[in-house]
């Protein structure tokens, strides 16, 4: 529960393994075999459903432009912002709402 708070407070910032491993105090393994066996998911993929969730609120909200969404959810890189919402969604961001 600890690791899912933190992922969903901070997702907007850089967030390493480690990071996670250091606030809960366990290892970097250990996260990973806890993530994995209670939401099916990896650090990085669940890490990247939350950014996409983020990014589709603020999509709803309509005051920015994709690009600024992208930096807000915590993706440096537009293009792969882009590329993982299509595949999360099935529409690209543009086209989303």
């Amino acid at each position: 529960r600890k690791v899912l708070d933190y992922l969903n407070t901070h997702y907007s910032e850089y967030i390493t393994l480690q990071d996670v491993a250091d606030y809960v105090g366990i290892s970097n393994s250990h996260v990973c075999r806890i993530l994995k066996k209670d939401t099916g998911e990896t650090f990085v993929s669940l890490l990247n459903k939350i950014r996409i969730q983020a990014a589709i609120r603020l999509l709803k909200e309509g005051d920015l432009k994709v690009y600024e969404i992208a930096e807000a959810v915590g993706f440096s890189n537009y293009a792969y912002f882009y590329q993982l919402f299509k595949k999360e969604t099935g529409y690209s961001p543009t086209n989303y709402y």
